[in-house]
């Protein structure tokens, strides 16, 4: 079902990118490149539930490191419609905590070694910049887009099923939503993005994201002179 859901939105997203692209008659393709830093530093869960445990796996995990980050960002955008409708596919990369790893049977000692990976986000947005003033003045964009966050993120673990341990791939991938505001000028930008993900357990409990993320970007090809 969870499949599913995620072709729908990627499909819907991808035929409203087809349209807007038609829509307009005469598309010129010079996609620009944004590259910045990304904060991630706080999720606010949305509901309060009182049987919290941590993942019935057999490591350490510490679910707060997974939710604190910083990452390298970079999107590559082309608009398609006039100068108020762009398409991004946004990347986000960062190396940090995955899980403390435990023996064989899941038991816990002393020198637990902590497990780091590189880790990915995938998105694709569709962004709205509202009219400015004057040219120079700052503007204001707002986006919607759906997406994939912790990439890399497959180990394996040993999981007991009754009689005897098995070796299992996990994962912390999953499929997000996202909302993002933004202020630009000329080549500077600073978003805030909300992302809707699961709670820092991983458990199907609604949580917001938040990103907090600065970019400088410049057109891929030089405009030619007339």
């Amino acid at each position: 079902m969870k499949i599913i859901k995620r072709k729908i939105l990627i499909l819907f997203l991808l035929c409203w990118v087809n349209s807007a692209m038609h829509a307009q008659n005469k598309l010129i393709f010079n996609p620009s490149l944004e590259i910045g830093i990304a904060v991630r530093n706080a999720a606010f869960e949305l509901t309060n539930y009182t049987n919290r445990r941590s993942p019935d796996f057999t490591y350490d995990y510490d679910g707060i490191a997974h939710f604190r980050n910083k990452s390298l960002a970079i999107a590559l955008k082309q608009y398609v419609h006039k100068n108020k409708i762009s398409v991004q596919l946004a990347t986000y990369f960062r190396y940090n905590h995955l899980y403390y790893g435990k023996n064989a049977q899941g038991l816990s000692n002393s020198n637990q070694k902590e497990y780091k990976r590189l880790k990915y986000d995938l998105f694709l947005d569709g962004l709205y910049h509202f009219k400015k003033r004057k040219e120079n003045a700052t503007g204001i964009i707002l986006g919607l887009g759906v997406g994939e966050m912790n990439n890399g993120t497959k180990f394996k673990d040993s999981l007991w099923t009754g009689n005897k341990y098995e070796l299992k791939t996990r994962s912390f991938q999953f499929f997000a939503p996202r909302l993002l505001l933004g202020l630009e000028k000329r080549k500077i930008s600073l978003f805030v993005i909300a992302h809707g993900t699961p709670d820092i357990d991983y458990r199907p409990n609604p949580t917001i994201w938040l990103e907090f993320k600065g970019s400088y970007s410049f057109q891929l090809k030089k405009k030619s002179k007339q």
